[in-house]
């Protein structure tokens, strides 16, 4: 073997050494230095603070973490064999992956110069490695696990990749086995199938899209389904695919339709009521109101929207009603219509009203409401006043009876028990007897006007 002085080196191959980006030093079999370049003795006196000779032996040079890879690696040299090896090596706190790669060197005769030790600093390039291959990892760990549907497919419809869920579920809709490779059109049971093939054209040109898909399965069942779309590219910006990930909203869109039915079927049976009908926020405001509080009040929908309830009650009756609409939201109850509950209300064109209210308090969404049933009782209360007024002449025409037509017919009965005492040959005569019959009839008919009188009208008033 060789020595360093007997190496004969050229100015231009020195520079050469030199101006390589690579550490690398010729060992002799022994281990000590017969020749390095300029990179590797910078990288020595960075970690070793200290100079490199010719002659050092090269296990003062090792790291630690790498003392056995470079034992292994030198035997395999000195045996004729090349050898590429990684490793991170560890000094103090600082980590850095190298490149080590061992070979032997021979003359002409192929008599064994040496050993050449090239050490490549591929940090960067392997922590990206790693990050790539924790990414891919990571990536392939939630497209496996996840339980929502998820396919990667290429710009030219082909399965590139898909998971558990969205297999099983072709297979139960569509009675189809996904593959890598497929056909992704082959696999869409939408019942608009365009429309979904024009959303995947969109998630290509680089837009993420999300929109709910009626389909179809191939036993006619109908199903809902949100389907989100989004391109993937790779670390040069060119697309890789588009992954679509699909997740079922049957029972929620089935509940969402029943909602919507049944709020459709209450704003029909509110606007077809013959009463009128509000709903008032916790704030008091208007947020519904039907045609026949419109006719009642003469306020159009758009004018009586989100407006106070104010706005029905005449000025001088506010301030009481403040008081008992924030006593009605401290304590929500229900009030029947038809308790005598009379309320003063007031017309867009300022005609004062009597109404009578049943209210309801619900909840909706977390937010207090309040159900308020209108009926004008202005002409019903008219009515009972005009009946009151007939009452108390009924009730006048009562006492005349009793009184005033009673005390004749009372004072008749007296003289003709007096006659018939003294003389009671008038018993005998007819005409006696039949004016004695006629006035009993009176006073009994008198009797019987005064006690239908108290029964039918005093149970009126």
């Amino acid at each position: 073997m060789l020595n360093s002085s007997e190496i004969p080196l050229s100015d231009t191959f020195k520079a050469i050494l030199d101006s390589s980006p690579e550490s690398f030093v010729l060992l002799s079999a022994n281990h000590s230095v017969i020749l390095f370049n300029r990179t590797l003795q910078q990288t020595i006196s960075r970690f070793f603070n200290k100079a490199l000779q010719i002659g050092d032996d090269y296990h003062d040079y090792l790291f630690e973490s790498t003392r056995q890879l470079y034992a292994e690696s030198f035997q395999k040299a000195l045996g004729g064999e090349i050898t590429i090896v990684q490793n991170e090596a560890i000094v103090g706190d600082i980590t850095i992956w190298l490149e080590y790669k061992m070979n032997p060197v021979y003359d002409a005769n192929h008599e064994l110069i040496g050993i050449a030790l090239y050490i490549k600093n591929i940090d960067a390039q392997k922590k990206a490695e790693l990050a790539l291959e924790l990414a891919n990892t990571t990536f392939e760990a939630i497209f496996a696990n996840n339980t929502e549907g998820l396919i990667l497919i290429s710009k030219y419809f082909k399965v590139l990749q898909f998971n558990h869920a969205i297999a099983q579920r072709l297979f139960e809709n569509i009675g189809k086995k996904i593959y890598v490779g497929a056909d992704f059109r082959e696999f869409i049971y939408a019942k608009e199938p365009q429309q979904l093939l024009d959303l995947f054209t969109l998630a290509c040109e680089g837009q993420t899209i999300e929109q709910e898909i009626l389909t179809k399965t191939a036993y006619g069942e109908e199903i809902w389904f949100t389907v989100k779309m989004y391109p993937v590219f790779d670390k040069h910006k060119q697309l890789l695919g588009v992954v679509v990930q699909s997740f079922s909203i049957d029972e929620k869109k089935n509940a969402e339709i029943s909602m919507q039915e049944s709020e459709m079927k209450f704003r029909r049976i509110i606007e077809t009521a013959p009463i009128a009908i509000l709903i008032v926020n916790d704030q008091m405001k208007i947020t519904l109101s039907n045609p026949e509080t419109e006719k009642i009040f003469g306020y159009t929908h758009q004018e009586i929207m989100n407006q106070h309830i104010d706005l029905l009650i005449p000025s001088r009756f506010k301030n009481t009603h403040h008081l008992h609409t924030a006593e009605y939201l401290e304590t929500p109850r229900m009030y029947h219509m038809g308790a005598g509950r009379f309320i003063p209300a007031i017309t867009k064109d300022g005609k004062e009203l009597i109404v009578e209210v049943s209210l309801n308090s619900f909840i909706v969404n977390g937010k207090q409401l309040v159900l308020a049933m209108i009926q004008d009782v202005t002409a019903r209360t008219q009515n009972e006043i005009q009946l009151k007024d007939q009452v108390q002449i009924l009730e006048k025409i009562a006492w005349q009876h009793s009184h005033e037509i009673r005390r004749p017919v009372a004072n008749i009965k007296g003289l003709i028990d007096l006659i018939n005492m003294d003389y009671e040959d008038f018993r005998s005569i007819p005409t006696w007897t039949f004016l004695e019959q006629e006035v009993e009839t009176l006073d009994k008919v008198i009797h019987k006007i005064v006690a239908d009188t108290y029964r039918d009208y005093k149970g009126k008033k």
